[in-house]
């Protein structure tokens, strides 16, 4: 939530909103982060702006529902798949502007494809520029890699030697994100100088 908050501008979008009036889209807040059914839960507050070439609606708020997919790929980076899933109950029916009767429900759908180009580069980069795996792996995959000695009356050293990564996808749960990681290994005795590390 602090990554994604942080990141986010306060104008989203401004442009066509249907019925040949304009659309302001500003977030009203910071957005809501969850996590439950493998997925993360975005619901950002917004305040929309209907105008036409004479009049302006009163400030409208929303909240705007999204899932976040997040898998990780073969270079430790995370990537988010970002999937619109729907408006919060508070908005208005219809409203008026001047002698228009508007449906801002449908109109807000249109919005939501801008919106969620906008944010979905945003959560990627930000959420990889915070949680840089490879940074948080790398010092444990040198420890687990680097030859043991196991016998120093013969100078016998054991190698691992990293076949295969085995992942699951990232669980989440009441809150919590969780990712499973396993390396299949081969093993090697060297008897001698030390080998180098895989």
């Amino acid at each position: 939530a602090t990554i994604i908050n942080q990141a986010l501008p306060k104008q989203l979008y401004t442009g066509q909103g249907g019925l040949g009036t304009s659309v302001t889209v500003l977030r009203a807040g910071p957005v809501g982060v969850t996590a439950s059914d493998n997925f993360v839960y975005l619901t950002l507050p917004v305040q929309l702006t209907f105008s036409n070439a004479v009049y302006e609606s009163y400030p409208l708020r929303a909240g705007l529902r999204f899932k976040v997919k997040v898998n990780v790929t073969p270079d430790w980076r995370l990537k988010t798949e970002l999937y619109y899933t729907g408006l919060s109950d508070n908005l208005a029916d219809t409203f008026k502007l001047g002698p228009l009767s508007l449906k801002p429900k449908s109109m807000v759908e249109d919005i939501t494809q801008p919106v969620q180009k906008l944010l979905a580069p945003i959560i990627d980069a930000k959420v990889n520029d915070a949680i840089q795996l490879r940074a948080r792996i790398a010092p444990l995959w040198r420890n687990a890699f680097s030859p043991t000695l196991v016998s120093k009356e013969y100078c016998t050293w054991l190698k691992l030697t990293p076949q295969k990564i085995v992942m699951s996808p990232l669980l989440a749960v009441n809150n919590t994100i969780r990712l499973s990681m396993g390396v299949v290994t081969g093993a090697e005795i060297t008897v001698g100088p030390k080998p180098v590390a895989a």
